[in-house]
This record gives structure tokens, sequence and C-alpha cells, in this order.
């Protein structure tokens, strides 16, 4: 599956378990990346109770070292971070 597919299953499914998500156009250009932070996630949102929320999409490759950083800030503040390979780990994660 690609990622792109797999970003919109997530946010579907994700939509659909009553939480409040959007995607995070974070790919690399020519031009200036605006205001998104290298390494950002994905998807970005909250849970349905209200928690933060941070889902790296990951088909093949791993994460970056601006990826791995951004999810130790994240969860150090007490974010729910999940590297999602396919749609069962939003299911084992709880969500």
């Amino acid at each position: 599956m690609s990622a792109n597919k797999l970003t919109k299953d997530a946010i579907k499914y994700l939509l659909l378990k009553g939480h409040y998500v959007v995607r995070i156009n974070n790919a690399p250009t020519q031009r200036r990346r605006g205001t998104v932070h290298k390494g950002t996630a994905d998807i970005m949102g909250c849970t349905k109770e209200g928690y933060a929320l941070a889902v790296e999409i990951k088909t093949t490759d791993s994460q970056s070292e601006f990826q791995e950083d951004f999810e130790s800030q994240y969860k150090k503040r007490k974010g729910i971070y999940i590297i999602c390979r396919s749609i069962d780990d939003l299911i084992d994660a709880g969500l």
C-alpha cells in the first residue's frame, strides 16, 4: 500500500472513531517549507478524549533523525505518538 493511501485510510479511520485529525503536508519542496517544522508527523490532531495525537505514516522507510527528535519531544510532553505501517497499528494503540 502506498503512503498516500495509508494516510487517507488512517485519517478516515480516526475520524470515524471520533478523533479530530488533519493531514500535515510536510513534503520537502524547492520553496520554503513555511511554518511546518522538519520531522513533524504526517497526521496531527487530538483524540476524542482530548489528548494530543501525532501519527507518522511509514510504509517502507524508517524514521529520519528529525522525526525521531519530534517523537521524543512530543512524548516528553505527554503527547500520543504512533508510527503507523497499517491500520492495525492504530487499533493496537487503542484508537
